[in-house]
């Protein structure tokens, strides 16, 4: 038991180790405009708050047109 614990928490430092801050996000090179999606969460007709999502298009080009064409036909639309 004492192992799987240590094991979890050793895994949590790692993760937490390379997280980054808003001012580590470097400025896009030049030409490249990245696109930002708000997301407001709500429940129970209650507004719980809001995200912001940055993509990065020169960096996962794929990722950001698939999210982009399932955001435009309302795929995650009541999905929160």
């Amino acid at each position: 038991m004492h192992y799987v614990l240590f094991g979890l928490v050793a895994a949590g430092l790692v993760a937490t180790a390379y997280a980054r801050s808003d001012g580590d996000v470097p400025p896009p090179p030049p030409g490249v405009e990245r696109p930002q999606y708000k997301i407001t969460v709500s429940q129970n007709g209650k507004t719980l708050g809001s995200m912001i999502i940055e993509l990065f298009p020169d960096v996962a080009p794929k990722h950001v047109a698939n999210f982009d064409s399932l955001v435009s036909i309302g795929f995650y639309n009541g999905t929160a």
